[in-house]
This record gives C-alpha cells, sequence and structure tokens, in this order.
C-alpha cells in the first residue's frame, strides 16, 4: 500500500474533534510483514496467557488482581475462542490483524484525559476516509487489550517515551465487495425520561 495514502489518512483524521481541541493523537504505521506478524503473534502469546492463568482456579484471585476482575472473567470465559484463534495461526491465517499490508496505532500523551476519545475519533475519521481509497478497516482491539496487560507487548511496540497506545486500525485491501450493509437493530430511543 503506498505510504501516500496513509500519510492522507492520518492527515484527515487530524480533522476529528478532540478534548479541548488538544489534537492530542499522533500514530504509529507498520508495514513491514515482518514486524506485524511479530504483533499479531504477541498478541496471541499475550492472549493465551491470560487465559491460560485466570483459567486455574488456583491463580484465578491473583490474575484479577494484576488485571481486574472482569478481564479475569472474561479471559477465563473467552479460553476456547482465543485457543481456536491460536489454532488459525498455526494453520497459516492472521486471526488477529488479517495479514494487512498496515497497521496503525494512534497513540497520544498518557497525561492526556481524554486521549482515548481523541483517538478513538481520529481513528473513526481515517476509517470513513479509507473507503474513498478503496481501502477496508478494521479496528484492532485485542492490540490495545495486549498493550494495556503486558509490559512485554507494550515493549514490542515501541511506542516514543510518555505515550501510551489508544486506538489500532488495520488496513488494506478488500477481497470481496458486500452488496448491502450487515443487518443493524434500531437502538431505543427515549425523550425526557423521569
Amino acid at each position: 500500500m503506498p505510504r501516500e495514502i496513509v500519510r492522507k489518512l492520518v492527515t484527515l483524521g487530524r480533522w476529528a474533534p478532540s478534548a479541548g481541541n488538544s489534537q492530542s493523537v499522533d500514530w504509529i504505521a507498520f508495514d513491514d510483514r515482518e514486524k506485524i506478524a511479530e504483533l499479531s503473534a504477541g498478541i496471541l502469546s499475550e492472549l493465551r496467557r491470560f487465559t491460560r492463568l485466570a483459567s486455574q482456579p488456583l491463580l484465578r484471585p491473583l490474575v484479577a488482581l494484576a488485571v481486574g476482575r472482569e478481564t479475569a472473567k472474561q479471559a477465563s470465559r473467552y479460553r476456547a475462542r482465543f485457543e481456536g484463534l491460536r489454532e488459525r495461526a498455526a494453520a497459516g491465517e492472521d486471526p488477529i490483524l488479517y495479514h494487512a499490508p498496515v497497521v496503525l496505532v494512534g497513540h497520544t500523551a498518557k497525561r492526556s484525559r481524554f486521549g482515548r476519545d481523541d483517538a478513538i475519533y481520529a481513528a473513526y475519521n481515517l476509517m470513513l476516509a479509507a473507503g474513498h481509497f478503496g481501502l477496508g478497516t478494521c479496528q484492532i482491539g485485542l492490540l490495545q487489550l495486549a498493550y494495556e496487560k503486558s509490559a512485554r507487548f507494550r515493549r514490542l511496540l515501541t511506542l516514543p517515551d510518555g505515550r501510551t497506545a489508544q486506538v489500532a486500525v488495520a488496513l488494506g485491501y478488500p477481497r470481496r465487495a458486500f452488496r448491502r450493509v450487515v443487518p443493524r437493530r434500531s437502538p431505543n430511543l427515549t425523550w425526557n425520561p423521569r
């Protein structure tokens, strides 16, 4: 994928609103296939470690202390799903980053109170603009989970000092064209609740 397109997308992302007009979001782009494969393998490794630890009855309380009770519960519940991801990876698939030619990681200053919000808005702008260039996108929440819970993965990501990852987006050319959008439920809207 041409780097100029990625530069344009990041530039378009900057027009998203940010808290206090801080414009705090910067990006790291990965387009080296080996590095992207290393990131994907790192995410799988961390997921496997979390789910294994969270599934051990004796270790469950310690895991809950380390990563939070809700995260520990989710890891235990999703162990079979994560094992399925690992099996797909062993078969040559990339169930995490989808062999994307580019992975973008939006990051902000650690002290930024609304950094996550700002990064998600910028990513959303970028993702909407990507369609204009014939690109497909996917926000990669599992990268964010691995980043937040693992010092080893944080070292792998190599963000500048004082920065923290807030959002990750895979970019690529879609293999298929869809004739219609996926069905969505109608949201509830309540006026002036009492």
